[in-house]
């Protein structure tokens, strides 16, 4: 399943984007009783939505495509922590392909230096390919999270 889920901003006269974040997420929330509704779903790409979408199409998968999951892919989505998406995670124990195509890194607050994402759950045994590429200017938060990633999943370590 390729789903991409538009994500709307208008542009205010300061040159901010405003994001009309409740009509993205009335479409993530729809897009979520679809996933519900699937079986054995074993790839899922999402375009184009923030935080608030993710985490519930991440809900949704979590509940219903935990065990069939394999491939997970997110291009251009705007994240608020990396907290937010690791705790999703843990959930998908079969999932072998993880992917952060140009995300955008949007730092509401900043990820818990202490957490020890292993002892939350964190472990990912069957992750064979890894690729975060968040668009430049947040490389940093980048790496934190490939490094994060690195660390709970064996296989990745022995390619």
């Amino acid at each position: 399943m390729i789903i991409r889920v538009e994500f709307r901003s208008i542009l205010c006269t300061f040159g901010m984007p405003l994001i009309e974040r409740d009509e993205t997420l009335e479409d993530s929330k729809k897009l979520a009783s679809l996933i519900r509704s699937q079986h054995n779903l074993i790839y899922f790409e999402l375009f184009d939505t923030h935080q608030e979408g993710m985490s519930e199409i991440l809900k949704s998968l979590k509940e219903s495509q935990h065990n069939s999951l394999k491939t997970l892919i997110f291009n251009y989505i705007t994240i608020d922590n990396n907290d937010d998406v690791l705790i999703y995670l843990k959930y998908f124990q079969n999932l072998q392909e993880l992917r952060f195509y140009k995300c955008i890194y949007d730092e509401v607050r900043k990820m818990d230096e202490k957490k020890n994402y292993y002892e939350e759950g964190l472990w990912l045994s069957n992750l064979k390919c890894l690729q975060i590429d968040y668009i430049d200017e947040y490389k940093e938060e980048s790496e934190e999270l490939s490094s994060i990633l690195f660390g709970c999943s064996p296989l990745l370590n022995e390619i």
